[in-house]
């Protein structure tokens, strides 16, 4: 097969008004990578799909997997409804170089849930474990919700354990 250069001084229009448009498709045979945009020093805007009517972007990967990288920008993963990740094996792993945020800008809070016999372990390599050290007077709840009954463990039996109760209590 030939190969067919399309150049165009304004740009390069390949469209179907009806139907798909397939790049790559030609056979199980075809094995070469499919490129956009990636022969340039200057720069491109990539744009896939559009904000309008009922566009759907789907991305599929076989064992390869999906990598996505930005170099010197950021990556923003945004949605209009509730969004999942999940895996079908194997861990999530969320790590930042200067910290990892975790916010929700509703009444709804934050909930990290193990839905499994798991534990839950909230620890720090070199500095303290805050919870509710900010200016919100809203209750601190530890073991509320069961009528099961729970020990609840403060310290250890063993190092240099201190407890620090401070109160106002008039």
């Amino acid at each position: 097969n030939p190969l067919v250069p399309m150049n165009g001084e304004d740009g390069v229009t390949i469209d179907a008004p009806a139907g798909a448009v397939d790049i790559a498709t030609a056979g199980a045979n075809n094995d070469g990578a499919v490129n956009i945009g990636t022969v340039t020093s200057a720069g491109r805007n990539i744009t896939i799909g559009n904000t309008t009517g009922t566009t759907d972007v789907d991305i599929n990967a076989g064992s390869g997997g999906v990598a996505i990288d930005a170099n010197g920008g950021n990556v923003a993963i945004d949605a209009d409804a509730a969004s999942n990740f999940s895996t079908s094996s194997g861990a999530i792993t969320v790590s930042g170089t200067d910290g990892v945020n975790i916010t929700s800008t509703t009444s709804a809070g934050v909930i990290i849930d193990a839905n499994t016999a798991g534990d839950v372990d909230i620890n720090s390599a070199a500095g303290n474990v805050n919870i509710a050290d900010d200016a919100v007077d809203g209750a601190v709840n530890i073991g509320t919700a069961t009528t099961a009954g729970r020990n609840i463990a403060i310290g250890n039996a063993t190092g240099t354990t201190a407890i620090d109760i401070d109160a106002d209590w008039w």
